[in-house]
């Protein structure tokens, strides 16, 4: 039996250590919005979607970040989201379970709801080996 590995904790600990390694400022990293907002409004937020498998060990999945900051700081936040997706591709050489990435997307996607606020979507796409143990 082939059970898959905790796609979510993967990425996370993936964006955690990658921003870390280019000197990033620490900023919260999860799948939801931190409530409350941090005072700073810089946070990302990702998802892990699919997991479509191609058989019982090879699955497709993509990775999709939202980089938040304030208006001010558009152009970090953009940078950020750029950073991020590079983390993100070079997962192949960092994850051992991703054995193909490629960076789908960097684009604006401003929240109409936060007018205060920036926003970038990053999206990855990974190809996973799923280990047999």
């Amino acid at each position: 039996m082939i059970v898959a590995p905790d796609m979510t904790v993967i990425a996370r600990q993936c964006i955690l250590d990658g921003l870390a390694a280019l000197g990033v400022l620490a900023q919260p990293v999860s799948t939801r919005t931190p409530n409350p907002r941090p005072s700073s409004e810089r946070f990302i937020t990702f998802q892990v979607l699919g997991g479509r498998k191609r058989n019982l060990r090879i699955a497709q999945h993509m990775v999709v970040a939202l980089v938040h900051d304030k208006v001010a700081n558009e152009v970090a936040c953009r940078k950020t989201a750029r950073q991020v997706a590079a983390v993100l591709e070079d997962a192949v050489n960092t994850v051992d379970v991703v054995n193909v990435t490629s960076v789908e997307s960097v684009v604006a996607s401003d929240d109409p709801a936060v007018s205060a606020a920036c926003r970038y979507q990053v999206t990855v796409s990974w190809t996973v080996a799923y280990p047999t143990s």
